[in-house]
């Protein structure tokens, strides 16, 4: 019985040795946790934790950065494409008005050199080019873009405006198509009064 006891004794000192043993590691292992957390804190996290979300957020970052750069310099292209349409029709429309003042010079002399005329010879008019159809060289998106979508105030009013101006060049080129077709009239029924 002896051997019994002298086995449940040693049996209970190891199982107590190595619940010692544990619980020593155990506080160990806490103890060097808690130790290298405090004393390896990058920017307030431990650092096994900032090792994974530093880099993380860094490429996160550079690239939503990214994107906006590119967002930001479509814009710009955008801005600068929209200013040189401005730019160019502004030119045009100068260049157009010249024409067209030179034009109504041109109609007005040939009316009074009409009502004038006393004899039958023909009269001089010289047309000018009034240059309208140098828009549709533009695509009607452009116009779009560049007069109501791109530019800041009132939207409606702004697309009056483009409206209004697409709707002028169209009206100049009808009448300088008009122009000319009376014009011609007129050479083939002055042709025909000679004739007879």
């Amino acid at each position: 019985m002896r051997l019994d006891s002298l086995i449940d004794t040693t049996t209970k000192q190891i199982q107590l040795d190595t619940l010692d043993i544990v619980k020593a590691d155990t506080t160990q292992i806490f103890y060097n946790l808690s130790d290298k957390s405090v004393d390896n804190l990058i920017l307030g996290m431990p650092e096994w934790l900032a090792r994974i979300l530093i880099p993380v957020v860094v490429t996160i970052t550079i690239f939503f950065l990214g994107h906006f750069v590119s967002w930001l310099k479509g814009k710009c292209e955008r801005k600068k494409e929209v200013e040189s349409y401005k730019n160019l029709i502004s030119k045009w429309i100068e260049l157009i008005k010249k024409a067209i003042e030179t034009q109504i010079e041109s109609c007005n002399e040939f009316a009074e050199s009409l009502e004038k005329s006393e004899d039958m010879t023909p009269i001089r008019f010289s047309a000018n080019k009034l240059l309208a159809d140098k828009i549709d060289s533009l695509p009607l998106e452009k116009l779009i873009n560049a007069f109501s979508v791109n530019t800041t105030g009132d939207k409606d009013k702004n697309y009056k405006m483009t409206f209004n101006l697409v709707s002028q060049f169209n009206y100049l080129r009808h009448v300088e198509q008009l122009i000319e077709k009376n014009f011609e009239g007129y050479t083939k029924f002055f042709d025909e009064i000679i004739k007879e």
